[in-house]
């Protein structure tokens, strides 16, 4: 594995502990806040919505940000291997900005179920253990499980990039790379090193395999939670 498809393995360990961790801060910071109140009224329940959205501005966006600015490492090394190519400010920006607001859409769902089931804990009058509970499985749920987000955020932008370079580069065949582990599909592992031409990878992606999810072989690649991602094939 060379040293660019190292630095991608690195950010999604990285982005990984950093999302778990900040999940595992905002359970608690919702916690220690709720646990204030003896019980919630409608009103404290419409109040909370404010330190809702700021626990989540301060240790989730920030998370975000920093995470999607360092797939800069990665692409640097990758343009590296493309002398004189350079990624377009757009298409920069694009990406970046989708991967952002990907993250952030699952922050908001994560908002939104907390905030109405703190709503229906205040109807129904019930103790606030109940709410400190409910709060906490939201979390765990929307948030808890950062696996697939991070993936998504990391491969599915680098392929985004990797697809515009290659074309500036005129790159005429890619190598399908990644790591080989416990985890990986055995359509991935049978592929791991191989090289392609575009039509050999439009052909070979038509057929059919187990947590395949969808036939474009840059962004789908292996399918659900892949971790693999085609390189640009140079002369050297």
């Amino acid at each position: 594995m060379n040293q660019y498809a190292k630095q991608l393995e690195n950010l999604f360990s990285e982005h990984l502990d950093k999302f778990q961790q900040a999940s595992a801060t905002i359970e608690s910071k919702i916690v220690a806040y709720l646990a204030t109140f003896n019980e919630l009224s409608t009103t404290d329940a419409i109040t909370i919505n404010a330190e809702i959205d700021r626990i989540f501005e301060t240790e989730y966006n920030t998370v975000v940000n920093e995470v999607v600015e360092s797939y800069n490492s990665a692409w640097l090394l990758l343009l590296a291997k493309l002398p004189g190519t350079k990624i377009d400010k757009e298409v920069l920006v694009n990406v970046k900005t989708n991967a952002v607001l990907a993250f952030r859409a699952q922050a908001d769902q994560a908002k939104s179920k907390i905030k109405q089931a703190l709503y229906n804990n205040a109807v129904a009058k019930s103790p606030i253990a109940n709410a400190i509970i409910t709060a906490v499985d939201v979390v765990k749920a929307e948030i808890g499980k950062p696996k697939n987000s991070v993936i998504n955020g990391l491969f599915k932008s680098t392929s985004a990039i990797v697809a515009h370079v290659s074309g500036k580069a005129k790159i005429t065949k890619w190598r399908y790379s990644g790591p080989i582990d416990s985890v990986t599909r055995s359509w991935c592992s049978n592929h791991v090193g191989k090289e392609f031409t575009k039509q050999e990878l439009l052909d070979e992606w038509q057929n059919s395999w187990q947590g395949k999810s969808g036939s474009d072989p840059f962004m789908n690649r292996g399918g659900y939670n892949c971790r693999h991602h085609l390189e640009p094939v140079t002369d050297d």
